[in-house]
């Protein structure tokens, strides 16, 4: 999907910056080819706060650089595709929910402020916004060990 194909802010704002993928078989491998994990950002364009998120944190210079360079950005309109929100809404709009490869949820939250999003994830127990990422890929490798130790043991 092109840019034009997304909704953004109205105001001024660098959010077309992220490369947005829309929801798409394709995206998902991508992401899995890639090894890395899926941010969605979930938006509406009656949102207040989903515009204030395109303005500040999608505008920040070391957030576009962060998302474009850990993860895989999917942007999806809640009302284009209410499937989505139902399923991974985390409490309203914006929803930026982070997602493994195959769609599981690692962690989430609705508005996340610049200071936030490149200090500490949503939850509050990661120390930047490439932990999410980081995480996945430490459980990855935990996965892969175990596997391995599982089948050596047969």
């Amino acid at each position: 999907m092109g840019e034009s194909e997304f909704h953004f802010s109205p105001r001024p704002n660098r959010a077309h910056e992220i490369k947005w993928r829309g929801w798409s078989d394709e995206a998902f491998a991508e992401a899995s080819k890639l090894d890395r994990p899926i941010l969605l950002s979930i938006s509406a364009v009656w949102c207040h706060w989903c515009h204030v998120m395109d303005e500040t944190t999608y505008s920040n210079s070391g957030v576009i650089d962060l998302i474009n360079r850990e993860y895989v950005p999917i942007r999806v309109d809640n009302d284009v595709r209410p499937d989505i929100n139902q399923r991974y809404n985390m409490g309203g709009w914006p929803t930026t929910a982070f997602l493994t490869s195959s769609g599981d949820i690692l962690t989430g939250a609705t508005y996340l402020p610049t200071r936030r999003t490149v200090r500490r994830s949503p939850t509050g127990c990661w120390k930047d916004g490439s932990a999410p990422a980081r995480a996945w890929h430490a459980a990855r490798g935990r996965s892969r060990t175990e596997s391995s130790m599982r089948s050596s043991r047969r």
